[in-house]
């Protein structure tokens, strides 16, 4: 259902900021927050504070509800709670001694060594829940100043990049950011279609340590398309398809390696 200005409450909003208005209504607020300022700010604030959550703990959302956590087996630590204190007292000598096996499990987990690659994804992804939400200031530079943000981006990552203006599906360029990245940097490019649809590529330089295989992984409703080549990684976030992801991936594989591409998804 169409909604007019002078329908907008909260909850229309709130909508907005989680997403959940067709783009119609979806451009309807957007026009009536740039009318209004101050609840621009407002929303601005929600998202700020909407994306700082789903960055932190969007990944255990799809997690099963632990077993120790169901109401029926709280129920149940509460009945033996009322049990005779030798049974009280060999429970806790049984958990402690759980606890300590788990604690040197985890020690000895903690040694793994996490891929390049999945931390470069990782970081990619909780970039893009944080940013793309934003409606006022998604980006330090924006479309106008490309060539600027084209140079200020290669200073920083130590890489001549090229930032491509348009990519396959509409996607018309926002603009980018400078991000940390280990001991590094990592730049963030922001592309919208006109319907609000959009994307992140997350750029890192590629070091030795990276072997550069290109990956599909996702995480709740967003995709994430992962390539190297020997100057730099690319991750390309979004709630796209795999096809028309695989279409963007291939351009700026072209764009970026100055090269026709023979870029293809494992």
């Amino acid at each position: 259902m169409k909604i007019s200005a002078d329908q907008i409450n909260d909850d229309t909003l709130l909508a907005f900021v989680d997403g959940q208005l067709d783009a119609e209504n979806y451009n309807m607020v957007a026009h009536y927050l740039e009318a209004n300022p101050d609840k621009a700010m407002l929303v601005e604030q929600w998202q700020r504070q909407s994306g700082a959550i789903r960055a932190l703990y969007n990944h255990a959302a799809d997690e099963p509800v632990p077993q120790r956590l169901k109401p029926q087996n709280i129920a149940a630590r509460r009945r033996a709670a009322n049990a005779n204190f030798w049974r009280a007292a060999a429970a806790a000598i049984v958990l402690l001694l759980i606890g300590s096996s788990a604690g040197w499990y985890v020690r000895d987990r903690s040694f793994v060594v996490q891929p390049v690659s999945q931390s470069l994804i990782t970081a990619a992804f909780k970039a893009h829940t944080l940013f793309t939400g934003q409606r006022l200031h998604p980006v330090e530079v924006f479309a106008g100043e490309s060539s600027h943000l084209a140079a200020w981006l290669s200073n920083n990552l130590d890489r001549r990049l090229v930032v491509p203006q348009t990519l396959p599906n509409g996607f018309e360029l926002v603009g980018g950011r400078l991000l940390p990245s280990g001991n590094s940097a990592a730049a963030q490019l922001m592309y919208e279609t006109e319907t609000g649809r959009r994307i992140t590529l997350y750029l890192t330089p590629r070091t030795k340590d990276d072997p550069g295989e290109n990956q599909f992984v996702s995480s709740g409703n967003l995709d994430a398309l992962y390539w190297a080549n020997e100057q730099v990684t690319c991750t390309i976030v979004g709630d796209i398809s795999r096809a028309e992801m695989e279409e963007i991936a291939t351009r700026v594989f072209e764009i970026l390696s100055g090269q026709t591409s023979d870029y293809q998804i494992s």
